[in-house]
């Protein structure tokens, strides 16, 4: 038996600092955006988080992809 994997969709998460504790160690928060397309380029991808990142609370940490797939039974 053969297992094909097809991409289905996409998540993207990316780290905002969003300020400083009492210790001098970053806060920061996830932001995920969901259902993202499959077929997105990653350059794409990225582009569009940092344009983004002018409205966010503050500066982009990292920026990560998740790529979902479904496993098919060939």
């Amino acid at each position: 038996m053969a297992i094909t994997s097809v991409k289905v969709t996409s998540n993207v998460i990316f780290k905002v600092k969003i300020g400083v504790d009492q210790k001098g160690n970053d806060i920061e928060k996830n932001v995920t955006l969901r259902r993202v397309k499959a077929s997105a380029q990653d350059q794409d991808v990225f582009d569009v988080i940092l344009a983004l990142s002018s409205i966010l609370e503050g500066p982009i940490q990292s920026i990560t992809r998740q790529d979902i797939s479904q496993l098919i039974n060939a």
